[in-house]
């Protein structure tokens, strides 16, 4: 648990930083680099000794140093700070730091090397802005991905109202996280009811482990999410025939994908996957059953409990994002976690909700830990056998 004086602190050393940058009108906000600047610069003066002891709290951290801080902002200018690891990790905050939103201990920074003008719209979204010279278009470039946004004023409104919906998701959570802990107290640290609840894949390595470099290309990152969940349930249930050869590959992708277009959304993606179940399943040689042959599901914004339900009853989850101006992306779930509070012995409630993820982009994002109210970027639908 973060003491609180030390939480005081590190707000203290970036209020002025946060006021300065919320304060500025306009759609975008420049010059973030002195702000992140002025962070670092503090660091020297012993403050990164805080933000050390804030990541040991999580799983992966114990062992990391933070060595940047930058500072992020959504298309509408709101704030969020990133805490950038040695040797490997990040960690991004809302800008009380209150909650950790987005969380990698083992892969790199999407802004590594970056760190002028960073442009965070929830997970999959990281950018560097810079303007157009002969007009008023705002250029976007995919910090990871060969992918860019070139945003007249009608999609930079867009791209606005998009953000702002996730701002005001992440304040209300953080409000609702500070309010019960007013309410609650420290009670419910000493009940041995009370803690983090965690469903993970029985094998959920076998997914976070599978490296997909080179696969993500032209923007069907629906196929490569369904070849991940594909080849889950041939190594779980050892389905021959389900992944020709039984080696994971871009050849399960473009199997699966067939003559298909590139991008796609929650009902083609269940029907593509429906397709190659039934034709790579097999019958029970006895009674005939198509043991498994698997139906696609589609399920539309769906909700955390939902996608908890899915993973614990091993069931890995294709979520496809609900960002359409930025470009939508597609991720795979492979567990998930919540803080239960017990009062009073039988009082339950539930917060911090996390999700485990594979991004389809290679190795390093393949188990990527996202908070719920940043995950509404990524949450339009729901794919799964």
């Amino acid at each position: 648990m973060i003491k609180m004086d030390m939480r005081k602190k590190l707000t203290s050393l970036l209020l002025v930083s946060f006021a300065l940058i919320m304060g500025i009108p306009g759609l975008f906000v420049n010059n973030i680099n002195a702000h992140a600047t002025e962070l670092s610069q503090g660091g020297k003066l012993g403050k990164f000794a805080l933000y050390n002891e804030l990541i040991t709290q999580y799983e992966g951290f114990s062992d990391k140093t933070v060595i940047n801080v930058k500072v992020l902002n959504d298309f509408d200018a709101n704030s969020f700070l990133l805490l950038e690891c040695y040797p490997t990790g990040y960690i991004i905050y809302d800008n009380t730091l209150t909650t950790a939103l987005e969380l990698n201990a083992e892969g790199d920074s999407p802004y590594i090397n970056q760190f002028a003008n960073l442009i965070y719209g929830g997970p999959t979204q990281y950018y560097i802005m810079s303007h157009h010279l002969k007009n008023d278009n705002v250029i976007f470039s995919h910090t990871v991905l060969d992918e860019t946004i070139i945003a007249d004023h009608e999609k930079q409104t867009a791209l606005r109202e998009e953000s702002s919906d996730m701002s005001a998701s992440v304040k209300e959570s953080v409000l609702l996280k500070q309010a019960s802990k007013v309410a609650i107290g420290e009670y419910h640290e000493a009940n041995a009811s009370s803690g983090w609840q965690t469903t993970l894949l029985s094998s959920w390595s076998t997914i976070a482990n599978l490296n997909t470099t080179g696969y993500n290309v032209n923007g069907n990152c629906g196929y490569v999410a369904a070849s991940l969940i594909t080849y889950y349930y041939y190594k779980r249930k050892g389905w021959s025939g389900f992944v020709p050869g039984g080696v994971y590959s871009n050849a399960l992708v473009q199997g699966i994908q067939g003559s298909r277009s590139d991008s796609t959304w929650g009902p083609d993606l269940a029907s593509a996957m429906s397709d190659w179940s039934y034709s790579h399943g097999a019958n029970d040689t006895i009674l005939l059953m198509p043991y498994n042959k698997l139906p696609g599901n589609c399920m539309l914004l769906p909700t955390f409990a939902d996608i908890w339900s899915l993973i614990n009853q091993d069931r890995p989850v294709a979520l496809l994002g609900d960002m359409p101006s930025a470009g939508n992306h597609v991720i795979t779930i492979h567990g998930a976690q919540r803080y239960r509070t017990v009062t009073l012995g039988f009082i339950y409630t539930y917060s911090d909700y996390y999700y485990w993820a594979h991004y389809g982009w290679g190795t390093s994002m393949n188990d990527v830990k996202i908070h719920d109210s940043i995950s509404n970027m990524v949450k339009g639908s729901a794919v799964y056998y």
